[in-house]
């Protein structure tokens, strides 16, 4: 093999290594879509806010000295309360209402997604801020590759995290009464599952789940700012649709070929066309098949 060939291959396989732990990260924004849409049967447009909040949250208590694991325990909890407030003031009166779904709630999550943004702005300051990059243990050589360290603990964590949800998901009663509501909310109700409960409890994970994808992103760019989750939000959408939203393990697919895809498109065709990847993607789904690669199983709430 030329040596151009050799140093060719070797460029690709690390466009793929990076597209794994970047798609990881898209697949854990995608999964917090799911896990709202798969429930009510919406989408949480304000999504890519509360990953933004969540961002801004830890390094408040990072620079208050807290350490790193306190900062994002407590992140966790409050970003986790900001999406229970999201759905107890704005949603969950909607849903009371006749005709209170579809574009008014999307409407009501797009103005919150601004609000969060500005809110953002307003306390933290509109400049991009440094993140310690506290998940970076140097450069690790395997089958004489190089690789970065950071996009192991990437995928490490996001491996762990996705594991956690699936049981939470498949293997729990909460998880049950999850599926439940999704199914027919009157009927779980009926069978003895907390309706109300289970949304709540299905918002404040998906603000935990917003929490981790921020950390790992905030500590890979080493960077936070107020409009930090627009790209990753759009993005994580489109992995969302391509899998299947609604479907955990479409949108955790859908993650990594974004994130492959985008990284390959950067060796073929250079970083001008990275951020149109996505979107492309997009639209060849929407075009194609509307209801994503696993969308035959999803179910439609009655």
């Amino acid at each position: 093999m030329p040596p151009r060939t050799k140093r060719g291959a070797k460029l690709i396989v690390q466009q793929i290594v990076n597209g794994i732990s970047i798609g990881f990260v898209y697949a854990i924004v995608a999964v917090g879509y799911s896990l709202i849409f798969g429930v009510l049967r919406i989408m949480n447009m304000a999504y890519a806010s509360i990953f933004t909040v969540g961002a801004h949250f830890i390094l408040m208590f990072i620079t208050a000295k807290w350490g790193m694991v306190p900062a994002v325990i407590a992140t966790m909890a409050l970003t986790g309360l900001v999406s229970v407030f999201f759905d107890f003031a704005m949603l969950a009166p909607l849903r009371s209402k006749p005709g209170g779904t579809g574009t008014t709630v999307l409407i009501t999550a797009i103005g919150f997604n601004y609000v969060l943004q500005n809110l953002c702005m307003v306390i933290w300051g509109s400049e991009r801020k440094s993140f310690p990059n506290v998940i970076d243990f140097g450069t690790i050589r395997i089958a004489g590759f190089n690789f970065d360290s950071t996009q192991f603990v990437i995928t490490g964590v996001s491996i762990i995290l996705l594991i956690i949800l699936s049981w939470i998901i498949y293997g729990t009663n909460t998880g049950l009464g999850m599926r439940a509501v999704q199914q027919n909310t009157k009927a779980a109700n009926l069978m003895g599952v907390n309706v109300k409960r289970t949304i709540t409890f299905t918002f404040f994970l998906s603000g935990i789940t917003a929490v981790i994808a921020a950390f790992l992103v905030s500590s890979y760019y080493q960077l936070v700012y107020p409009t930090m989750g627009v790209q990753l939000g759009s993005k994580a959408f489109a992995s969302a649709v391509l899998g299947g939203i609604g479907i955990l393990h479409g949108s955790v697919l859908g993650g990594l070929i974004v994130g492959i895809l985008e990284c390959l498109s950067v060796y073929f065709f250079g970083g001008g066309y990275r951020e149109a990847v996505a979107f492309i993607i997009l639209l060849g789904v929407l075009l194609v098949k509307p209801t994503g690669l696993f969308g035959k199983k999803a179910n439609t709430k009655v």
